[in-house]
């Protein structure tokens, strides 16, 4: 199993979770212990652009270092 691999898998997980979030955001939050009002699915959902956003540059992680990507994945890691 290599990093590509790893990155892609985690790339799959935020991506359901983006999904579930934004389509079902009342089991999500309710989930959490969450109260689940208008505003908070608001706020929740907007959150959820950010799985997106890093769902997409997890996949697209080993194309844009193929070189040294451990040391990006170190990198992304703690960003994340």
């Amino acid at each position: 199993m290599g990093l590509p691999l790893i990155f892609r898998v985690f790339s799959g997980i935020l991506f359901i979770n983006f999904i579930v979030a934004t389509f079902v955001p009342e089991v999500r939050l309710e989930q959490a212990n969450f109260v689940t009002s208008q505003n908070m699915i608001t706020l929740s959902q907007a959150f959820e652009m950010s799985h997106l956003g890093a769902a997409f540059i997890a996949f697209r992680m080993p194309l844009i270092d193929g070189d040294s990507l451990f040391s990006l994945g170190q990198f992304y890691s703690i960003i994340i």
